[in-house]
């Protein structure tokens, strides 16, 4: 069963519940960025690009917190790394669309191209970021226990079943701490 839930800023891009804010800080980048492709005075992109930086600031420990919760533990850090490491090689494309883009294109206007390949990236995870599926802790712990069993199968590759653990929230809590002043 699929639910559909709109992000604070991002809109409805992501279909389960859970992780709403998943898809948001790259549905708030695409429309950060594509605005500055049109920009109409020279305050106008630097307002657009002062508000990317809320936008990839979401995403980061957001995109962190799903992965932990999806990736089976056996391979985790691995693969948070890899994903992370993407952040080089999009810096690195970044340039090479600046100079392929100055050399096909060398006018003063130019950059309004480059800042609209920025759009690009941040719809191509939304529509990869799609195909995830929805944490199965999160599932077992809104009532959802067989789509939970369901996707845990298929990440883990083996029979999962819900515990009384896995049902109940969790929150992080530190112990009280006794001032010794």
């Amino acid at each position: 069963m699929r639910r559909r839930a709109a992000g604070a800023v991002g809109g409805p891009d992501r279909p389960q519940a859970g992780s709403s804010g998943w898809t948001c800080g790259c549905s708030w980048s695409s429309r950060c960025c594509a605005p500055c492709t049109l920009a109409w005075d020279a305050w106008s992109p630097a307002a657009c690009r002062f508000a990317l930086g809320p936008a990839v600031g979401l995403d980061h420990p957001i995109a962190a917190g799903c992965l932990a919760e999806i990736l089976p533990s056996k391979n985790r850090g691995r693969r948070l790394v890899g994903a992370f490491s993407l952040q080089a090689a999009g810096i690195l494309l970044g340039a090479v669309v600046g100079v392929v883009v100055l050399n096909v294109r060398p006018e003063v206007d130019s950059w309004r191209i480059m800042l609209g390949f920025g759009v690009l990236p941040a719809l191509l995870i939304i529509w990869l970021r799609r195909a995830v599926p929805e944490s199965p802790r999160w599932l077992a712990r809104n009532g959802h226990e067989e789509e939970a069993c369901e996707i845990g199968r298929a990440l883990a590759g083996g029979p999962v079943t819900v515990t009384g653990a896995d049902r109940e929230r969790q929150e992080a809590r530190s112990p009280a701490r006794s001032a010794s002043w």
